[in-house]
């Protein structure tokens, strides 16, 4: 493993507190999803969501998020209800996450935009809801402010 990942994870799991990840499913066979569910008096649930390869894990299976070396990150709200207990998580900025954001491009056939950061190894989408368009979303961002909207993917580049 690079040392800029390891940079990465160790900057998401201070932002998130090293928060615990519950294993939702197997997506396919080669991944895992894990995730948590955020305290939000909103009506949709919010969820951070990691994607790893396959750990062969049971279903509801608690980890650390230093313990997941993941694939996908993920901020996003989902209809679906997975029936895990909600959390409430301190956010620590350690200047990881004021990493600018370009657009590289605008996908309208899959209603996103794709970002490149600045400083990190990693490529950002932010995927338009059913009542928004990719026009939206702005040229820059920072990588908080992607992953505030709830709407966002990070991967490595």
């Amino acid at each position: 493993m690079s040392d800029s990942r390891d940079l990465v994870y160790r900057a998401f799991v201070l932002y998130y507190g090293n928060a615990d990840f519950t294993k939702i499913n197997s997506p396919d066979d080669q991944h895992a999803m894990y995730a948590v569910r955020l305290y939000s008096l909103l009506a949709e649930p919010r969820y951070l969501v990691a994607i790893c390869y396959q750990d062969f894990e049971r279903q509801n299976t608690v980890k650390k998020l230093s313990q997941l070396r993941w694939e996908s990150f993920q901020t996003r709200v989902y209809k679906t209800d997975f029936q895990i207990e909600e959390q409430s998580i301190p956010r620590e900025n350690n200047g990881a996450f004021d990493d600018m954001l370009t657009v590289y491009k605008r996908d309208k056939a899959a209603n996103k935009v794709v970002y490149q950061a600045h400083n990190l190894p990693l490529i950002v989408e932010l995927v338009a809801g059913k009542k928004g368009s990719i026009i939206d979303f702005p040229d820059k961002a920072t990588l908080e402010g992607a992953l505030d909207t709830f709407q966002c993917v990070v991967y490595f580049a």
